[in-house]
């Protein structure tokens, strides 16, 4: 995995609604970036599906029962 990914950055500009490929959920759509509340350097990618929505980590990998998955699970 590439330890300097950073899905926040890149997707910087993307416009809402932009599809996506997780191999978790299939095809999603790009909704936002998030920056945590509790710690200011968290940020998270927001995808939607069907209107329910999941944050990714910026790394591209998914929180797991609070448990960061080891592959990137969300791709352009």
């Amino acid at each position: 995995m590439n330890e300097n990914l950073d899905l926040t950055k890149i997707l910087k500009y993307c416009p809402k609604g932009w599809k996506f490929w997780s191999s978790i959920f299939g095809e999603v759509e790009f909704d936002q970036i998030v920056e945590s509340i509790n710690f200011k350097n968290l940020k998270y990618v927001n995808i939607k599906k069907n209107n329910v929505t999941w944050s990714f980590y910026s790394d591209a990998t998914f929180p797991i029962d609070n448990i960061k998955s080891d592959e990137i699970l969300l791709y352009p």
